[in-house]
């Protein structure tokens, strides 16, 4: 579940808590005051996972494409060898 970090301005302090996306938090959880609450927007934190950063962006990605085009070319003729029963 996603963590939501609220303000609340009756006891002015924040606090996190998580729930689904389309819930809300109702009351504070420090001062259990409600209808005071603000959530505090939060930049999203994405982890890159590394790449050999001496090649071009999108090196590897047609790097797979023509690995898996060899692949499938490998399987076309195997397919085309076999003989059939009709």
């Amino acid at each position: 579940m996603p963590r939501y970090v609220y303000y609340c301005k009756a006891c002015d302090d924040h606090f996190q808590v998580s729930h689904g996306m389309k819930e809300m938090q109702e009351s504070c959880q420090l001062c259990e005051e409600g209808d005071r609450l603000v959530r505090v927007p939060q930049i999203p934190v994405f982890k890159t996972s590394e790449i050999n950063e001496k090649k071009k962006v999108g090196t590897t990605v047609k790097e797979h494409i023509e690995e898996n085009k060899r692949i499938l070319l490998e399987q076309k003729k195997e397919a085309r060898s076999h003989k059939h029963d009709n």
